[in-house]
């Protein structure tokens, strides 16, 4: 019987050589691994040198697996069992005293994880790092450059699918087109390094319009595009450059070399529509209508395309708005035939016709069709595309409309469709959103104080960037004229304000023709200036033909001639004509009633100004209860400290001094002072006019104040010749 051999230590020599041989095999195969990762590397290197993103991705994965797996084989010796150790002469000796300090594994303590192994921690830099090399420029196989391709198609159906924006509840103009949010997500990928083509339109959807040319026209020199596709890429990049009439000449560069293509006129209509020059879009939509008919390649979008800026060429030049919804109508139906009902173009459409509601002010569903508009649109170009906050903002007009200034204010505080890179900064489809914040902060009342009034700054920021990004006699500016007319008019600087209105009554004439509908609120914006200006008789004419294009327009009960009446009953108060005045005022306030329901600020204006004319005790009484009714739908619209309550508080209290209530009269004038010394210019006649009632109040009272009356009557003067120094 054979006997093994033992150590000097009496222990036997065969387990000891067994975990040394095990130890070596183990070394042997990490070697192996490692050679294999190496070659694994090499081999891809010269047999895939460039692959799509995902592959290379996959293959990095499998290089740091099996990086990961070298280093555990090399590792594994540091962390033998306690029990090879045991069957060896050292492990007898050792294991003893070293033995638990050497098989425990070596910890480290960080925060937040506990104790880690620092083999755990070994394995985990080795992965990182050679996952993390195959994302450097030295990583054996390169990612493969993407390949954009011809874009011209869909840019094209973006800019034709023009949509409409409310910049008040009474015009609607063409929204400036922007890169679509699909485009960013096109061309992310491209790196500095990539060709003139893509990079071109990379800086579009950046918003470097400058950059965007350069590029192109490499492309086009460098053979990667062609002459047709370079002059059709360059027209789109001046649309979204918001250069329309450079568009347009881009557009004509490219039909002298494709006249055959319908799309190509339907973008040069679109540039012209976008412009303001809709005589030169007509010959444009006759062309690609014609064209349509005679090529089949996509006819179909081109029909829907051109049926879609028809209808939308028919509501810039309407005079009929039942012939307009028509078009609208008729253009919708084209277009879920050709593309779908899920398309950009359909959801334009929703939106154009729930706008055409709006400025007709008839209970069809135009909330209903925003609310389709704006599903459409996300679904089919996500929630941050440009067209999304369009209708958003339509969305939140109608909400002003309806007195829900809450509401209207968190839909513009989502997202607004314009990056934030400071390149869309002087965008003009920023200019809508900031007539709108203009609209809400005089509608909820604001401190009026000069320079300082944030409807006046959003004002001035939208003319800004008007006068830097489009031309003098743009739709726009007409739009900025009348609203920077109305903040004016809130400062009480009647002279400035007859200035913008009568340049946007000019630009309305000019663009829309002097019988459009949009030039009834323009007449009568000017009519109610001239009368705070006691031009009375300019004024009522004004009025006159206001009230004749909105009636052939409108109908009879439209909120714009709502708003002529008004104009007029005030006209005749300030003339001493009470009876003239009751009747117009009464008119209006039955419009305003029948459209915006009895608890509207419209109807609060108006219920204040037929209180006005009471007299008699019973009249009394019921002036100061309209007048009672129309605070309230004020502070329950507007908060407690609009403008316009202390102006109702004012009339209140005058017929309270009638009526020998001097103690309510006394907190009603109280009230109106503390509100307008906080909410309007020092020099603001309603201010005068409250300190008047004021000196009438000390001079009723019992015992009557004459002192006290001359000084707040002398206040009064002293506003009133201040405010006529300032307002020339």
């Amino acid at each position: 019987m054979a006997h093994r051999a033992l150590d000097p230590y009496g222990t036997a020599t065969t387990p000891r050589l067994l975990g040394l041989w095990r130890s070596r095999w183990r070394y042997a195969l990490a070697l192996l691994v490692a050679a294999g990762t190496a070659g694994y590397a090499v081999a891809l290197h010269y047999l895939l040198p460039e692959v799509w993103v995902v592959g290379q991705r996959l293959l990095a994965l499998g290089f740091a697996m099996l990086a990961v797996t070298t280093y555990v084989l090399a590792t594994e010796l540091a962390g033998l069992s306690q029990e090879i150790l045991r069957h060896t002469a050292y492990g007898r000796v050792e294991g003893h005293l070293l033995g638990r300090r050497r098989v425990r594994q070596r910890m480290v303590r960080i925060p937040g994880l506990g104790e880690i192994s620092l083999r755990l921690l070994g394995g985990t830099g080795v992965l990182l790092v050679a996952g993390g090399w195959w994302l450097t420029p030295w990583t054996p196989v390169r990612v493969k450059p993407p390949v954009l391709g011809n874009l011209t198609g869909p840019l094209a159906e973006d800019l034709v699918a023009a949509m409409l924006v409310l910049p008040n509840d009474c015009m609607a103009v063409v929204q400036p087109p922007q890169p679509p949010a699909w485009l960013r997500h096109v061309t992310q990928e491209f790196r500095d390094n990539a060709a003139a083509y893509p990079l071109a339109m990379r800086c579009l959807a950046a918003g470097d319009f400058a950059a965007a040319r350069a590029y192109l026209a490499q492309a086009a020199a460098g053979q990667e595009i062609d002459a047709p596709a370079e002059k059709v890429l360059t027209a789109q990049v001046e649309m979204y450059a918001a250069r329309f009439p450079e568009a347009a000449r881009g557009y004509r560069a490219a039909l002298a070399l494709k006249a055959d293509d319908p799309m190509l006129w339907c973008q040069l209509a679109a540039a012209w529509i976008q412009a303001g020059q809709f005589d030169a879009a007509a010959p444009a939509l006759a062309a690609a209508e014609r064209l349509c008919g005679q090529t089949a390649e996509h006819s179909q979008r081109a029909t829907a395309a051109c049926r879609h800026l028809q209808s939308l060429l028919a509501m810039a030049r309407c005079k009929d708005f039942d012939e307009v919804v028509k078009s609208v109508e008729e253009a919708r139906e084209t277009c879920k035939k050709a593309v779908g009902e899920e398309h950009v173009l359909v959801a334009a459409n929703l939106n154009n016709e729930a706008v055409l509601y709006v400025l007709r002010a008839t209970d069809s569903g135009a909330g209903e069709l925003f609310d389709f508009s704006l599903a459409i649109g996300t679904k089919a170009l996500g929630p941050d595309d440009p067209r999304v906050a369009t209708v958003r903002c339509n969305l939140a007009v109608l909400r002003y409309r309806e007195a829900q200034y809450d509401k209207a204010a968190d839909l513009l505080a989502k997202p607004v469709g314009v990056p934030a890179d400071p390149a869309f900064q002087n965008h003009p489809a920023r200019i809508a959103r900031l007539n709108l914040q203009a609209m809400l902060c005089r509608a909820r009342g604001r401190p009026a104080s000069g320079e300082d009034d944030p409807a006046l700054l959003a004002v001035a920021e939208a003319q800004a960037i008007a006068q830097k990004t489009l031309d003098p006699d743009h739709p726009w500016a007409a739009v900025l004229a009348g609203s920077l007319a109305a903040v004016y008019t809130d400062h009480a600087l009647y002279a400035k304000a007859g200035q913008q209105a009568t340049e946007a009554k000019r630009l309305t004439r000019k663009l829309w023709g002097p019988e459009h509908p949009f030039m009834a609120e323009q007449l009568n914006h000017l009519a109610a200036i001239g009368g705070l200006q006691e031009a009375y008789e300019e004024a009522a004419g004004l009025c006159q033909q206001a009230q004749k294009i909105a009636e052939r327009s409108f109908g009879t009960r439209h909120p714009v001639l709502a708003d002529i009446f008004a104009t007029r009953g005030r006209l005749e108060i300030a003339q001493g004509r009470p009876r003239n005045a009751e009747r117009s005022l009464a008119r209006a306030r039955d419009i305003y009633e029948a459209v915006y329901g009895k608890e509207n600020p419209a109807v609060a204006c108006v219920l204040g100004d037929l209180a006005s004319l009471s007299k008699g005790p019973a009249g009394l009484e019921r002036g100061i209860d309209s007048y009672a009714l129309a605070i309230d739908i004020m502070e329950k619209s507007a908060g407690q400290e609009h403008p316009l309550i202390a102006w109702l508080l004012c009339g209140m209290a005058t017929l309270q001094i009638e009526q020998q209530k001097f103690d309510k009269a006394e907190e009603s004038l109280d009230r109106a002072l503390d509100i307008q010394r906080k909410m309007l210019p020092p020099n603001h006649p309603d201010l005068a006019a409250t300190m008047k009632a004021y000196a009438l109040w000390y001079n009723k009272r019992t015992p009557p104040k004459p002192a006290s009356a001359a000084e707040m009557q002398a206040q009064a003067e002293e506003i009133l010749a201040r405010h006529r120094q300032e307002d020339q």
